[in-house]
């Protein structure tokens, strides 16, 4: 089980389907394992413990791209999301992920970048992408390709979240503590937000930073992951909490 997670937490609002005006495809990269990394953890409004998962799914070396999910705003943007999963045999930095659009032909209609979240995609842990951009033409599927470089850099993985919650005012919120057992860390923290839908599928991403002096050795400090305009269907969150 990864140190310094969070777990999925029902949010408030009432799930609906996500709007799509394109097929959802048939080919991606994403494993068939169903069981979460992290654990899950209870709906604040009503506090009944889920069970843990005892076993760790087995994904293919390499990349994984689990839980993606596209769908178009009502703005008109094309909104393509994931996590991507380190299962290579390194910590991975300037890691990108190419999202390549076919149409029934099997002609690639579009192409297009995006970096996750973080500088550094530990090994053995998952983190959010997502990808907004105006996707011109109809197409039928699409795939995943990722590419990063070994380093020895290494997150601190060891810190605690404890009395996370989330709420809604327009914006969706998710609060917490944030404790660091060890020792001084270098520069920052990244507090990762994902939230999901009732599928499981990725549907939104967000993040807050505490300064390295915020959290000196055995100390403590508070955090707040702020998503502007969430997705109608957000049903749960997970939190990642990584040190530099």
């Amino acid at each position: 089980m990864p140190a310094g997670t969070d777990t999925p937490t029902p949010g408030p609002g009432t799930p609906s389907a996500t709007p799509t005006a394109t097929p959802l495809p048939t080919e991606t990269v994403t494993p068939t394992a169903t069981e979460a990394l992290t654990p899950t953890e209870t709906p604040t409004s009503t506090p009944e413990p889920t069970a843990t998962p005892t076993a760790t799914p087995a994904y293919p070396a390499g990349w994984n791209v689990l839980n993606d999910n596209v769908y178009v705003d009502r703005n008109g943007w094309t909104h393509v999301l994931g996590e991507l999963y380190n299962n290579t045999d390194s910590h991975q930095e300037n890691v990108m992920v190419t999202v390549t659009f076919y149409n029934d032909a099997g002609e690639m209609v579009a192409q297009e970048q995006v970096a996750p979240v973080v500088e550094v995609v530990p090994l053995g842990i998952k983190v959010p992408f997502e990808l907004e951009f105006q996707l011109r033409t109809s197409y039928s599927r699409y795939e995943f390709a990722v590419d990063g470089d070994a380093t020895t850099r290494t997150p601190r993985l060891d810190l605690q979240v404890a009395n996370s919650e989330s709420s809604a005012d327009g914006n969706y919120r998710i609060t917490g503590q944030v404790t660091n057992p060890g020792e001084a860390l270098s520069t920052y923290v990244q507090i990762i937000g994902t939230l999901y839908d009732g599928a499981g599928k990725v549907v939104n991403v967000g993040y807050d930073f505490l300064a390295a002096a915020q959290l000196p050795p055995g100390g403590s400090a508070p955090f707040e992951v702020v998503i502007e305009h969430p997705h109608e269907s957000v049903a749960s969150y997970g939190l990642v909490v990584l040190g530099f």
